[in-house]
């Protein structure tokens, strides 16, 4: 009977009550642990994430934007090669077909003088995004930021500039007929004394094919 009395007066276990909060006396849990006391993960605090768990997400957040970019340059890129496909390529001379083998791409124009044949150049390379870099009696070099890939293969971690350079060249042949012919290079400092220009391979500019093409469509 004693001890039944004494648990009547002091119970073993406190119950929350919430009219404590409101009259500023602290709330005791079952078990007589307090609010935010370790061992009750639905009391404890906001949970705070682990760098490790802000790393992994940061690197995912990182891929995902990377994802996207590599996406729309190779949307870009695509609709280029649908344009060159949509131009005909025109058709050269045996000999013709002799001096520009291996370029990006040529033409043959009819009937024009090298003053027109040079600013039609000039206008269609720079409404493509092309700067002119130099001008020489026997070709035009036009520059732009070189595309993702481009950089990928021959940049580096200094954040090397690299850019796509195509070189118009112009040869006067008999009668009036100019050859113009297109190559394609990749250019590391350009503009510096250590600028590096390497030949590049048809199949890493080919967007920019149809540019000449369009050229031989406004001058014939």
């Amino acid at each position: 009977m004693e001890n039944a009395g004494m648990r009547g007066v002091f119970p073993a276990r406190a119950e929350a009550d919430p009219g404590c909060s409101r009259l500023g006396i602290p709330r005791v849990l079952r078990g007589g642990r307090k609010p935010g006391a370790p061992g009750h993960p639905e009391l404890e605090g906001p949970a705070v994430p682990s760098t490790r768990a802000v790393s992994r997400h940061a690197a995912l957040l990182v891929v995902f934007l990377a994802l996207v970019s590599w996406t729309v340059s190779g949307c870009s890129s695509g609709k280029s090669e649908r344009d060159a496909d949509l131009i005909p390529k025109p058709v050269l001379s045996e000999s013709n077909q002799r001096i520009a083998r291996g370029c990006l791409s040529a033409v043959e124009i009819h009937g024009q003088k090298e003053v027109t044949v040079r600013e039609t150049v000039e206008s269609v390379f720079t409404e493509a995004g092309f700067k002119v870099g130099v001008r020489k009696p026997e070709f035009i070099a036009f520059d732009r930021a070189a595309n993702r890939s481009l950089v990928v293969a021959y940049g580096n971690w200094n954040g090397m500039e690299v850019r796509a350079r195509l070189k118009v060249e112009i040869i006067p042949q008999s009668d009036g007929q100019y050859l113009l012919v297109c190559r394609s290079f990749v250019v590391r400092e350009a503009g510096s004394m250590s600028e590096d220009e390497q030949p590049l391979a048809r199949r890493r500019l080919r967007e920019y094919e149809h540019l000449l093409y369009e050229v031989g469509n406004r001058l014939n």
